[in-house]
């Protein structure tokens, strides 16, 4: 499935080399990984901004639920 996933978004490996597997799809790979590693944390960031101040208690009081507040 990897193959595949990583031709998907442009990423072909050229070579059948060992170093050449590692440059084409191992380090092509950061690409994908680092954008969605930052929006993780900048997402829990932004909650536990929110969760620190006490406003998050708030607005948990006022009977919405979780889910429906972090997607807002």
């Amino acid at each position: 499935m990897m193959p595949d996933l990583m031709n998907a978004v442009g990423m072909t490996s050229g070579t059948h080399t060992f170093i050449g597997f590692m440059v084409s799809y191992l380090y092509g790979f950061i690409l994908l990984v680092f954008p969605m590693i930052f929006s993780i944390i900048r997402a829990n960031s932004l909650i536990a901004k929110y969760t620190d101040n006490g406003a998050m208690a708030l607005l948990l009081t006022g009977g919405h639920k979780r889910k429906s507040i972090v997607i807002t």
